[in-house]
């Protein structure tokens, strides 16, 4: 019996395949983006919450708003350096005619050589196999593939 909200590394010959599966498509973002940056620096949960970002996004449909919001928290990483070790959704929902939109914040800190760890070096987000879905546990579950 899986935990309700939690994550797998799935095999693949040469990127990062995840899934991930939470009670809630909120809690499903915020869990894929919490790996997604343990995976570039393993261990963002030991970092201060000095630095809080409001993100807000829309886009065209579900995936493309996780593709667009999961690619905030790469570009916060790879411009200002930014460890994101909490991110908190005020609210993700179906605004209209298909589109989504969400509200969050991410929080953090700087890296610091020394006390934080480099991992993986995460080159983009992919719409390879990316799949959303609610399955019949009543969870709702992400496959997605991290271009490394």
């Amino acid at each position: 019996m899986r935990m309700s909200t939690g994550h797998e590394f799935l095999p693949h010959t040469a990127d990062i395949q995840v899934h991930a599966w939470a009670p809630t498509l909120a809690e499903l973002f915020r869990e894929t983006g919490l790996v997604l940056m343990h995976i570039i620096v393993p261990g963002p949960e030991s970092a201060n919450e000095d630095i809080s970002i409001e993100v807000d996004k829309d886009a065209e449909d579900l995936k493309a708003l996780l593709f667009d919001w999961l690619s905030e928290i790469l570009y916060n990483f790879d411009a200002d350096f930014l460890v994101i070790n909490d991110i908190e959704i005020d609210s993700l929902e179906e605004v209209e005619d298909g589109r989504w939109a969400i509200k969050s914040r991410f929080k953090g800190e700087p890296f610091r050589k020394g006390f934080h760890r480099g991992g993986k070096e995460v080159k983009a987000i992919t719409y390879s196999y990316m799949t959303i879905e609610e399955r019949d546990d009543g969870l709702q579950h992400l496959l997605i593939i991290f271009d490394i």
